[in-house]
């Protein structure tokens, strides 16, 4: 090992560092430290042979002369080499730099699970559709016979394109294999052990199951069921009951917490035997009662982007969209609210302007009488949009089609006792001090009759047109949308000139972050001034990358080694104009190199300045005054 590559690091779990520029394997120079952990380090790193960006996982050299911690980091090296799958980090080679053990991976840009849980839980959609690609990954290890035993949000990055990750196979296993261990050690992170690992230290799949149920537990409430201290493995405790998600976040739903519970069950035969099943139990919840299912199923027909809810531009390409509640021949109608004051803040928050009732505690009244019609003849993309955000906030909801003749199919709210005895009582009142006012007034007794049937027609029409009364109105908020369009003009231009779909992605990101910002009546124009500003450079950076993707594609390495290679032969042998050739592929070569870099630069700090915004929309509280009425 040489003095001159290690330095001290501190205090930490890893007492050595590598310094920046540092060169290992006569081939790849240090660029960055991405993180550390008690086996290994992490670098990003420049490949200057294939001229790309990798990432370095060097073993802990006190580690490399363990024969445990060495057969561990080989063993993760032979796990990678066999998987292929997207959502597991590829292995490219293993090396060696004097002593030090080297695993060269793929280098992935985003930020950890963990990071982005320090910011608050997740979307319910976003959370179920995470789970659901974890779980899918860790049954293709399975298949393969591989086991995690390690997963935690540490362990998962957030790759733009990809989606979720999974990394860090170095305590993993082949099921068939002994473990790695030594007699009575338990790997593993404490809140993510499934119990029968803190007994016996002996699991199968179902122990990675229980990893998978914990962290969609944590993406759904923000943290994990069980206290680290609590479920220390040197304990061997836990608490007698296991919280629920319904309990931490009810608009979730009882169908996403019961499977989350199911996943994270005390006895393994408890839980779901696959992650298989894991996956398809969470894939049938989402399709039916969770998220903003409109991003998804609504895409921009130019660029194909996700489109936001809301949003008067495509964020990816800047095409204009409307989300007014148009006029059409749809309807939305709310059969189940389970949380009817998270209902309320919910319009108040996003449709203030379209109630019909002007107080909260009349539309909380009204909401508690369902089936209620929340808005009829409507357009079907404004009905779509409104049960995808009415389902964000836990109620069920469904889109009807109204009828030329007859209306809108829609359930009127059937009548409690009391309310039936009221009716009685009024239709009772009305039918006889109308009979004595009009016998005194010398009206024949034979029509008196007829005024119970017409006082019951009266109520009935009284009573199916307050039940078909929808809580919102049809509104235009062009207004709204040009003046967000006008703020953001100059940002919507530039995304009009983005070529690439990993560059429309990015951009988009940038706008989810800062559209709570620029869409809320309650945000100050100095806060406004801030996000916009930031995803004006967020935007350019992404512009800036894209345009050094365009060279990249135009200009691919592989091409230019062979070239290379040809022209240095060329030169030995003395040809004619050899020289000028290989000093324009040199030069080409500079130019990659340079462009490359600049690339990954301006990724950088595109996600960077999502961070700024992210930081500036959290410190948004929109509650508007409507809602204490």
């Amino acid at each position: 090992m040489s003095s001159a590559v290690l330095e001290p690091a501190g205090a930490g779990l890893v007492v050595w560092a590598l310094p920046i520029g540092a060169r290992l394997a006569d081939r790849y120079r240090i660029q960055e430290k991405l993180g550390e952990g008690g086996m290994a380090c992490v670098y990003r790193a420049h490949d200057e042979v294939d001229e790309t960006t990798v990432a370095l996982k060097v073993l802990d050299p006190l580690r490399g002369a363990d024969p445990v911690g060495r057969a561990r980091f080989e063993q993760e090296f032979k796990i990678l080499g066999r998987l292929s799958h997207p959502g597991v980090a590829r292995a490219i080679r293993a090396a060696r730099h004097g002593e030090l053990e080297i695993l060269v991976l793929e280098y992935l840009e985003g930020e950890t699970l963990q990071t982005r849980l320090t910011r608050g839980p997740l979307p319910v959609a976003s959370a179920i559709s995470m789970g659901r690609r974890l779980a899918e990954t860790v049954a293709a290890c399975h298949t393969e016979g591989i086991l995690h035993r390690d997963l935690k949000p540490a362990n998962v990055m957030l790759h733009p394109d990809r989606g979720p990750i999974v990394l860090d196979f170095g305590v993993a296993w082949f099921s068939a294999a002994a473990t790695l261990t030594r007699t009575g050690a338990v790997i593993g992170s404490p809140q993510y052990i499934a119990p029968e690992v803190l007994r016996s230290s002996v699991a199968d799949a179902r122990a990675d199951v229980f990893a998978l149920g914990v962290i969609v537990f944590e993406m759904l409430t923000g943290a994990p069921p069980y206290a680290e201290d609590v479920r220390d493995p040197t304990a061997w405790s836990r608490p007698a009951t296991t919280p629920t998600v319904f309990s931490r976040r009810p608009e979730a739903g009882t169908e996403i917490s019961a499977i989350v519970g199911r996943a994270m069950a005390d006895r393994p035969e408890d839980r779901y035997a696959t992650a298989s099943e894991l996956e398809a139990a969470l894939t049938r919840s989402a399709t039916v009662s969770t998220g903003r299912t409109l991003q998804a199923s609504l895409p921009c027909p130019g660029c194909g982007t996700s489109r936001i809810i809301d949003l008067p531009v495509c964020p990816g390409c800047g095409a204009p969209v409307a989300w007014s509640l148009n006029k059409g021949a749809y309807a939305v109608q709310l059969d189940r609210i389970t949380d009817v004051d998270a209902t309320t803040d919910w319009l108040y928050r996003r449709h203030a302007d379209a109630i019909r009732l002007g107080t909260a505690p009349l539309l909380k009244r009204r909401l508690k009488f369902q089936p209620v019609p929340l808005a009829v003849g409507i357009s079907q993309t404004s009905a779509v949009q409104l049960a995808a955000e009415v389902r964000e906030v836990g109620a069920e909801a469904s889109v009807v089609q109204s009828q030329a003749l007859l209306g809108t199919r829609l359930k009127a709210s059937e009548a409690s006792t009391s309310e039936a005895l009221i009716a009685l009582v009024t239709h009772f009142i009305a039918t006889v001090g109308t009979a004595a006012l009009l016998l005194a007034f010398g009206v024949p007794s034979t029509w008196m009759p007829l005024l119970p049937a017409l006082f019951g027609v009266i109520g009935v029409g009284a009573v199916v047109t307050y039940t078909r009364r929808p809580v919102l109105r049809i509104v235009d908020r062009g207004g709204h949308a040009a003046d967000l369009t006008e703020r953001t003009r100059r940002v919507t231009s530039e995304l009009g000139e983005l070529a690439h779909e990993r560059s429309r992605h990015l951009a988009a990101q940038s706008f989810s972050r800062a559209a709570p910002v620029l869409l809320s009546a309650a945000a100050s124009d100095e806060l406004k001034d801030d996000v916009e500003r930031a995803l004006g450079d967020a935007i350019a950076a992404v512009r800036r990358a894209d345009v050094h993707q365009s060279f990249l594609l135009d200009n691919p390495r592989h091409d230019l080694t062979h070239e290379l290679e040809s022209a240095r032969a060329r030169v030995a042998q003395g040809s004619p104009g050899a020289i000028d050739a290989l000093t324009e592929l040199e030069h080409r070569k500079r130019s990659i190199t340079d462009a490359s870099v600049a690339y990954d630069v301006e990724v950088r700090r595109a996600l960077e300045l999502c961070e700024r915004i992210s930081g500036l929309t959290s410190a948004l509280v929109a509650l508007p005054s409507a809602r204490n009425a």
